[in-house]
């Protein structure tokens, strides 16, 4: 921004007022090395503007329709079928009642829409997670936890046959301090 107010002044300062009023880029030609450069350069602009827009408020419009801020709006707040499937594998029925409460309250604050299903299994994750997500799913998160970059780099290696048969996957490590309801 302060080099787009530093040429408005320098320009303004060095060119007279008559010409920058019939022909405001006529001062920008003359003290450019190659003028064409300079119409150009103002197409690239206005182009890039463009395209700024016609990318952003398509989301926009459908972010507002999908809260409802405007109820002829509600319309453009479908999605293209996208689903987000929150899954959480858990060994006992009380962990599943508990693992229901915490990830159906993370999907709330989040606001996002999401199916929250628990899956009861005495099986390994590292078995699971290909089964119930690789063939399904574009991309899965995983939340991992240890305690320090040790543990982290070896928990890593011991996943890597495991995320060969997923599709891109990022890893969320945490210590186990954050809150994420804070």
């Amino acid at each position: 921004m302060s080099i787009y107010v530093g040429q408005f002044v320098l320009i303004a300062g060095a060119s007279p007022r008559e010409e920058l009023q019939s022909d405001p880029f006529a001062a920008l030609r003359e003290m450019s090395v190659f003028a064409p450069l300079v119409t150009v350069g103002v197409f690239a602009a206005t182009v890039s503007s463009a395209l700024g827009s016609f990318l952003g408020a398509p989301r926009i419009l459908q972010a507002m329709g999908h809260d409802r801020l405007m109820l002829p709006m509600v319309f453009f707040g479908k999605g293209s079928g996208a689903q987000v499937r929150l899954l959480r594998l858990v060994r006992s029925e009380a962990e599943a009642h508990e693992a229901r409460r915490t990830v159906t309250a993370l999907r709330d604050n989040a606001r996002i829409v999401a199916t929250v299903e628990i899956i009861q299994s005495d099986e390994s994750p590292w078995e699971m997670i290909p089964r119930t997500s690789g063939p399904t799913a574009d991309v899965v998160m995983l939340g991992m936890s240890a305690a320090g970059g040790a543990e982290a780099r070896q928990t890593l290696q011991s996943l890597r046959p495991m995320l060969e048969q997923l599709p891109t996957t990022l890893i969320v490590w945490s210590n186990g301090d954050a809150n994420v309801f804070a």
